[in-house]
């Protein structure tokens, strides 16, 4: 394929030879058509009119073969996001605009391109095909993705049709979810759907890399009371209305008092000043109480400021180097200091996550930005902006458990989630879990899985 610079200035060259005819011709030549250029060949001479065509003509096409690749656009996917795309937490956790149950109208969002037309149909099915998610992303058959026939989908079953819920919305998704809705028998099924609906595309950024980094995140189990008292010194606080900007060491001083604005609003109160910094860190927590009873907060908002790593921070003063911070070091450092000493290195995350009650089974995982409960290990955070929230996704990646190729959902988002294959694995609820979490930074490769 021609590179874009050189076809473009190809485009230039031509389209300033035609448009100099056109200044003898009196029109510019994007006017005239085919049969109009014939007139001119016939009232001025037949080579000079034939000339003015092939100019023309060849204007038009450099024009349109030289215009910019779509993927050159953040705005480049298909119209699938919803508009009013939840706000992002610290960490890149987001607040649902919509329980599980609900399923609104799912349209483009401010500024896409519109849905390209229908391709012409398929001489094997007789349905319109469905145009690639990035036009420079490769096609790879489902049995050439590693791991293909090893894995178990049906392990992700219900969490796909959880997105299908939605998805079926799309007319290109419809087929694929009508199949997928009605449970596989078994794992040779659940493959046979996918195989006959769906095409893999190697997600690759605008340079052609097609490797990026997983992450991972999960959902602490913190002790609380829903007062405060005893040890329970240190609260999770409900979004200010109107949301406020300040940042966090405004809003929680060194000197414990929290700001006007918090009054009144906290939810619950927890044991320690570092366990609710680290649920803003994951968006979403279960707070068990002293009779047992576990209750569930999950994202309302944040302060908008931009969030600062605190292992960033402890590795500046010398804590840490750069392989000893891990989450299970930052606590330990946390325990073992006063109070004062810890918040003045969580005030240097200006960003403030504020959470609300949420009304989910306690078998369900949080509610991520796709409105859907996560699947522990089968649901990812991603970037909306390569990969159209709630579809398939083929991962490779490593974890703390050994090599992983597996077929996952794209259900949620992260602020520091950003660029082609990069992801955050939903790791699950409670210490092992976090513990995953914490171990997780390895290379990855992505394919999104698209209707045919």
């Amino acid at each position: 394929m021609m590179p874009f610079n050189v076809a473009l200035r190809i485009c230039k060259t031509y389209c300033n030879l035609s448009v100099q005819l056109s200044e003898h011709w009196g029109e510019h030549p994007f006017k005239h058509t085919l049969t109009q250029s014939l007139i001119q060949a016939h009232k001025q001479g037949f080579e000079q009119g034939l000339k003015h065509s092939v100019l023309s003509l060849t204007c038009l096409l450099c024009v349109a073969c030289a215009s910019p690749p779509s993927a050159l656009n953040p705005t480049h996917l298909p119209p699938n996001l919803p508009p009013d795309l939840p706000p992002v937490a610290a960490n890149g956790r987001a607040f649902p605009t919509a329980m599980p149950n609900a399923a609104p109208v799912v349209t483009a969002p401010v500024g896409a391109s519109p849905a390209p037309m229908p391709a012409a149909s398929s001489p094997h099915t007789g349905a319109p095909k469905t145009p690639p998610p990035n036009p420079l992303w490769q096609a790879v058959g489902l049995n050439d993705l590693p791991n293909w026939r090893s894995d178990s989908p049906l392990a992700a079953w219900s969490g796909l049709q959880r997105s299908c819920t939605r998805l079926a919305q799309q007319p290109r998704w419809q087929a694929f979810c009508a199949a997928a809705n009605s449970t596989p028998a078994d794992e040779a099924s659940a493959r046979h759907v996918l195989e006959r609906h769906l095409t893999a595309y190697t997600q690759t950024d605008e340079a052609g890399h097609a490797t990026g980094i997983a992450t991972a995140y999960f959902e602490p189990v913190y002790a609380g009371r829903l007062v405060r008292g005893g040890a329970f010194q240190w609260p999770l606080y409900a979004a200010p209305d109107p949301m406020t900007t300040l940042p966090r060491e405004l809003l929680t001083p060194i000197s414990g008092r929290a700001h006007p604005v918090l009054a009144g609003k906290a939810l619950a109160w927890l044991d320690n000043p570092i366990d609710p910094f680290l649920a803003q860190v994951q968006g979403s927590l279960r707070v068990r109480l002293e009779d047992g009873t576990v209750k569930r907060l999950g994202f309302a908002g944040k302060n908008g400021l931009p969030y600062v790593s605190i292992a960033n921070t402890l590795i500046r003063q010398g804590v840490f180097t750069s392989n000893q911070a891990s989450m299970e070091r930052i606590q330990a450092w946390a325990t073992s200091k006063d109070a004062p000493t810890v918040q003045a290195v969580l005030n240097s995350n200006p960003s403030f996550v504020f959470f609300r009650w949420l009304d989910i089974a306690t078998e369900l995982g949080p509610v991520g930005a796709y409105a859907v409960p996560l699947t522990p290990m089968r649901s990812v955070a991603v970037d909306p902006a390569y990969t159209p929230l709630g579809v398939p996704v083929w991962l490779e990646t490593t974890t703390a458990n050994g090599a992983l190729a597996q077929l996952m959902l794209a259900q949620d988002v992260g602020s520091a989630i950003k660029g082609a294959a990069r992801v955050d694995i939903f790791t699950g609820t409670g210490d092992a879990a976090g513990r995953l979490a914490s171990a997780q930074k390895y290379p990855s490769k992505v394919w999104v899985l698209w209707p045919k």
